[in-house]
C-alpha cells in the first residue's frame, strides 16, 4: 500500500512537478500554505511524511512543522528550503523536531531517498507504539489482577476512581487523560507490599501500630517506585507519589517546593481518593464533599468546586437502576462488572462489588468454587 505524503510550497509549479514524479511511489497530497496544510493534517487520511519549503508567506514551515508536531505527532516531518544559514536548519530540526533538513534545489533522487527514508521511519513508529501500547496494556493488567488478589479492597476502591474520574473528566478539561485514569488504576498498587495482616487490620478497622501507620503511609511513595520501572508511565508515577499531599504547601518544605507544582492529576486524585474513602466510611457523597469544603488548604478549591458540580449533575443520572442478571461462576466472563461482593463462606473478601472481572480474577473464582469456598453464583451487571 502507498503512503500518502502531504507537500507544502506556495509555487503551484514546484507541487505540481513534485507531484507528477512521485505519484507512482507515493499517494501525494498537496498545500499552498500552512494554514491549508494544517487543515489537511486534522483530517482523517493519515500521513506518513509532511515536506514543508521553509519561506513562504504569512506561517512559513517552521512554524507549520511545529504546529504539524501538535496536530499530527506521528507524522514524520522534512524541512525544504533554499536558506543556507545553519541556524535555520538547528532551529527546524530542535524547535520542529524535524527527520530530515533538505537544500533546493533538491534533485528528484534525493527528494525520493529523504521520502523513503521518511515513510520507513513512521513504518518504524508504527511497529514500535503498538509494541509499546501492547506491553504497557499488559503490565497494568497484570499489576491490577495482582492487587485484585491481595487486597480486594484496594482493588475495588481503584475501580471506583477510574469510574469517577472517567465520569469528570468528560465535563472538567485535563491533558493526558490516559495518565491520569491509569493513576487512579493504579493509585493502590504500593499495598501489594503491605502485609496481610495490616490489610486484615485495616478492614476491620482496628488500632495500627506506629510501623504498620508507616507502612501504609509509605504506600504512594512504593507505588511510584514500581511505575516508575515501567516505560512511559513517568507521569503516572509522578500523580500516584502525590496523591496524598495537601494543595496548600504541597507538603513540600519551602526549599523544596521551589520549581515544584503539584500535578493536577495528584490535586484530582486526592480529591475523589478522599470522596470515595468517606463514603466508605458511611456518609453521603454531598454529606463528605461538604465536610472536605470545611478543611481549608487541603484541597484545590477550584478542583474542589468542579467535583462538587459534576457529581451534583451525575447523582440523578445514577438513580436509574442498571439491570443486573445472576451468573454462575463457571459462566463468568471478562470484562463483566459485579453487582455484589464474593466473600469466602468465612467472610474473606475475594473481590468487591464494581469490579470488572478480567481472566485471572474469573479462575481464581472458578478455583474457590471447585473446593467449596465460595457459592455458585453471583450477580453482575448487565
Amino acid at each position: 500500500m502507498q503512503s500518502n505524503i502531504l507537500l507544502v510550497d506556495d509555487d503551484e509549479r514546484v507541487l505540481a512537478g513534485c507531484q507528477r514524479l512521485l505519484r507512482k511511489q507515493f499517494l501525494i497530497q498537496t498545500a499552498k500554505s500552512g494554514e491549508e496544510a494544517l487543515e489537511r493534517l486534522k483530517s482523517p487520511i493519515k500521513f506518513s511524511v509532511v515536506v514543508a519549503d521553509m519561506q513562504m508567506p504569512g506561517m512559513d514551515g517552521l512554524d507549520l512543522l511545529r504546529r504539524a508536531k501538535a496536530v499530527a505527532p506521528e507524522t514524520v516531518r522534512i524541512m525544504l528550503t533554499g536558506n543556507h544559514d545553519l541556524k535555520t536548519a538547528v532551529d527546524a530540526v530542535n524547535s520542529g523536531q524535524v527527520f530530515r533538513f533538505l537544500q533546493k534545489p533538491c534533485s528528484n533522487e534525493i527528494m525520493g531517498i529523504a521520502l523513503q527514508d521518511g515513510v520507513h521511519h513512521y513504518q518504524l513508529q508504527a511497529v514500535e507504539r503498538e509494541l509499546m501500547e501492547k506491553t504497557l496494556n499488559g503490565a497494568v493488567k497484570i499489576l491490577l489482577d495482582v492487587l485484585a488478589v491481595v487486597d480486594p479492597s484496594a482493588f475495588g476502591r481503584s475501580q471506583k476512581l477510574r469510574n469517577d474520574i472517567q465520569y469528570f473528566l468528560k465535563y472538567f478539561v485535563a491533558e493526558k487523560f490516559w495518565e491520569l485514569v491509569l493513576a487512579a488504576m493504579l493509585s493502590q498498587i504500593g499495598r501489594v507490599t503491605l502485609p496481610p495482616t495490616v490489610i486484615a487490620k485495616e478492614r476491620s478497622r482496628e488500632e495500627l501500630s506506629v510501623t504498620e501507620k508507616d507502612m501504609v503511609r509509605r504506600v504512594p511513595e512504593i507505588g511510584a517506585s514500581l511505575l516508575e520501572k515501567i516505560p512511559r508511565l513517568g507521569n503516572v508515577a509522578h500523580i500516584v507519589r502525590l496523591q496524598t499531599r495537601p494543595f496548600a504547601g504541597y507538603g513540600f518544605s519551602m526549599d523544596e517546593i521551589k520549581g515544584k507544582d503539584l500535578p493536577l492529576g495528584a490535586r484530582i486524585l486526592r480529591i475523589l481518593g478522599d470522596l470515595a474513602d468517606l463514603e466508605s466510611e458511611g456518609l453521603s457523597r454531598r454529606t463528605a464533599a461538604l465536610r472536605m469544603r470545611k478543611m481549608i488548604g487541603a484541597y484545590d478549591p477550584e478542583v474542589l468546586a468542579a467535583v462538587i458540580r459534576v457529581f451534583e449533575l451525575s447523582s440523578a443520572e445514577t438513580e436509574v437502576a442498571q439491570p443486573i442478571a445472576s451468573v454462575r461462576v463457571q459462566e463468568l466472563r471478562p470484562g463483566q462488572v459485579l453487582a455484589e461482593d464474593i466473600k469466602t463462606f468465612d467472610g474473606v473478601p475475594l473481590i468487591l462489588s464494581g469490579a470488572v472481572l478480567s481472566a485471572l480474577l474469573i479462575e481464581r473464582l472458578e478455583n474457590f468454587y471447585a473446593v467449596g469456598k465460595i457459592q455458585s453464583s453471583y450477580m453482575v451487571m448487565k
